[in-house]
């Protein structure tokens, strides 16, 4: 019955066209597969029967009537399942009919049309499920929408109230307004008045002063005609003296040409001794320059046949008639050196107030003495700062700017301000006072030096001069040095040359002129020769 059923199930391709064949048929079948497992189970079950030796002959023989029967109607079902399996061979070549007709027709296969249905219907669902949710979107949209709406009619309720309260509030503020400005033209006026009345005063004192010049004048005026009429009496008796007067001219003419003989002697001797000291320090000066140059070839030598990088690991200027500009207030750090050796060379900052030239360097060697390190003039401007000048009550004149000393003119000079070591404040120059014609004070230069100073040029930030006499000058600036070298445990013998270094008020030719800055120098010892181009004299520590 195995064998049976196994060829029954190859012979029909039961499996295989199970998805070409009606519903109707494959109910059938169903039912009969079915049919045909019971009547496996139904042998298996004879056959347990026939291996017993207990089954008897009746059993037997009842099994071999059932068997009969079973196989009449296992016969009537190969009838129908062959009667089926016509039937599904017919379908099939029906459905292969049509299949070949629907390749011609649409040019696929019907297998990969049913893929496409059921892609696309998928998509469909998805196309569903997205258009639910967008639905929901939707719909939570338009509550948002709907809420919105209420809030905005509250938000414009609330609004035109706040231009109601805005236009009462902004009345009230007018009629303050008009009401204080009211009172300060009033104030204006009474000022006027007043301002008038003290002019008007000062008139009248000016006209007194004058007055008492003029009576002061008068009574000089008499007292000098007194004087004169007691000369004129005394002449009388110079004239009386006159004889004898002569008469001792001539032993004093006698003594005078032996006095010029001795005087002519000193002068001589003084004389040569000038040109001694002269003649020492000029032979001194090309020393210097000798041994100046000496160096600047070594260490020239020294940084040209190295890796460094001139502007980044040194600064080398050889060229004349050049203006370096440093970075203003940050620390321009050169390593192995400065060296200025052209003529006409400045070192300063690109800016035109407030300049702060701050410097870090192993050597600094300023070779002519028309090079120099210059932040003159970058300091406050006119008329501000904390010593700036005052200018008269009727803004004509104006007093130079004070710092480390006061400025000068007759009550309108500037204060002192800051402190002498410059560690703990370090300033500005102020400016002078005048009617937009006063000088601007001094910057600041700050110089840290590892191994040697050597200035053979000026370094200077002095105050700038007022456009006329009636503008004051501004005040120096500040020059702070720090030999770096000198305070560690060991001495630096290397020899230190400060030269010029200055920080003047402007309008040094004028009684209005700025105060001088402030200088200091930390971390050697001075001399009296180290400081005697060095004004205002420094403040100076080890």
């Amino acid at each position: 019955m195995k064998d049976l059923k196994d060829h029954l199930d190859k012979s029909c391709n039961l499996i295989t066209i199970k998805q070409n064949i009606p519903y109707e048929i494959t109910d059938q079948l169903n039912v009969m597969t079915g049919q045909i497992r019971e009547l496996q189970n139904v042998i298996k079950d004879l056959q347990l029967q026939l291996q017993s030796e207990k089954v008897q002959t009746e059993q037997l023989k009842h099994l071999k009537v059932e068997s009969s029967k079973k196989d009449e109607q296992i016969f009537a079902l190969t009838k129908d399942i062959q009667q089926l399996k016509t039937e599904i061979v017919d379908l099939k070549q029906q459905q292969n009919g049509q299949i070949e007709q629907w390749k011609i027709t649409f040019g696929v296969d019907v297998t990969k049309l049913e893929e496409l249905v059921k892609i696309n219907n998928r998509r469909i669902d998805n196309l569903k499920h997205k258009l639910q949710g967008k639905d929901q979107t939707i719909t939570a949209l338009t509550n948002d929408i709907q809420q919105l709406k209420i809030r905005n009619i509250e938000f414009e309720t609330k609004f035109d109230n706040y231009v109601n309260e805005f236009k009462t509030y902004k009345q009230v503020i007018e009629t303050k307004l008009d009401g204080q400005s009211a009172n300060i033209l009033t104030q204006i006026e009474n000022e006027e008045i007043e301002k008038e009345n003290v002019e008007e005063k000062d008139i009248e004192e000016e006209d007194i002063e004058e007055e008492e010049e003029i009576e002061e004048d008068t009574k000089e005026e008499e007292e000098d005609i007194q004087e004169e009429e007691e000369n004129i009496e005394e002449e009388e008796d110079i004239q009386e003296e006159e004889e004898s007067i002569e008469e001792e001219e001539e032993t004093i003419e006698e003594e005078d040409y032996d006095y010029q003989d001795e005087n002519k002697y000193e002068e001589d001797y003084d004389y040569q001794d000038e040109n001694k000291d002269y003649d020492s320090e000029k032979k001194r000066q090309e020393e210097d320059i000798t041994k100046f140059n000496n160096k600047w070839k070594n260490m020239l030598s020294f940084i040209q046949n190295s890796n460094l990088r001139n502007g980044v690991d040194f600064l080398l200027v050889t060229e004349n008639e050049q203006t370096i500009y440093l970075k203003n207030c940050e620390w321009n750090n050169y390593n192995f050196g400065i060296f200025l050796l052209g003529e006409n060379i400045t070192l300063t900052v690109d800016c035109e107030n407030f300049g702060h030239l701050k410097i870090k360097t192993s050597h600094l060697w300023i070779k002519h003495s028309s090079s120099e390190i210059d932040c003159s003039e970058l300091g406050y401007p006119q008329n501000q700062g904390p010593g700036k000048g005052k200018t008269d009550q009727w803004g004509n004149s104006g007093g130079g700017g004070g710092y480390g000393t006061r400025g000068r003119s007759k009550r309108k000079g500037g204060g002192m301000y800051g402190e002498e070591t410059l560690l703990k404040q370090i300033h500005f120059g102020s400016g002078g006072s005048g009617n937009g014609v006063g000088g601007s004070g001094g910057g600041i230069i700050e110089l840290i030096i590892g191994q040697q100073l050597i200035n053979h040029g000026e370094i200077h930030s002095n105050g700038g001069d007022g456009v006329d006499v009636k503008g004051g000058g501004g005040s120096g600036g500040s020059i702070l040095i720090k030999m770096k070298s000198q305070s560690q445990s060991y001495q630096n013998t290397l020899e230190q040359t400060f030269g010029t270094i200055i920080c003047f008020g402007g309008n040094q030719e004028f009684d209005n002129k700025g105060g001088d800055g402030r200088i200091a120098i930390h971390g050697i010892q001075l001399s009296a020769h180290d400081t005697k181009d060095i004004d205002p004299k420094p403040f100076n520590t080890i």
